[in-house]
């Protein structure tokens, strides 16, 4: 599988089998303009101009759903780690900063 969320079309699951043929299976529509993504396990996350992220769980591929969010304003770029505290997401926005967000508990982030 390969996603995509780095632009105006929001979030977009493909499956690459035939990498000559990708086939579009699911996708997910935002209210605003898909920045950055980074996917780790059942969960995307999708940061969102004027939105700052979004938790989406990708287990159906063909209807990939919003399970939680983070309102930062205006999100530029994501990024998922996990170690011995949890599950955290680094989120940079455009004009509030850096963040780190604990994650552990998706759908209340």
């Amino acid at each position: 599988m390969a996603f995509s969320g780095e632009s105006g079309d929001g979030f977009e699951i493909f499956d690459v089998t035939d990498r000559a043929n990708p086939v579009g299976r699911g996708n997910l529509a935002t209210s605003t303009t898909a920045r950055r993504l980074d996917v780790y396990g059942k969960f995307a996350y999708l940061a969102v101009a004027d939105s700052g992220f979004l938790i989406i769980d990708i287990r159906n591929q063909d209807f990939p759903s919003v399970i939680g969010r983070w309102n930062s304003g205006y999100g530029q770029n994501v990024s998922f780690y996990s170690d011995r505290y949890g599950d955290k997401v680094c989120l940079s926005s455009e004009y509030e900063g850096f963040y780190i967000i604990d994650v552990s508990y998706p759908d209340s982030p």
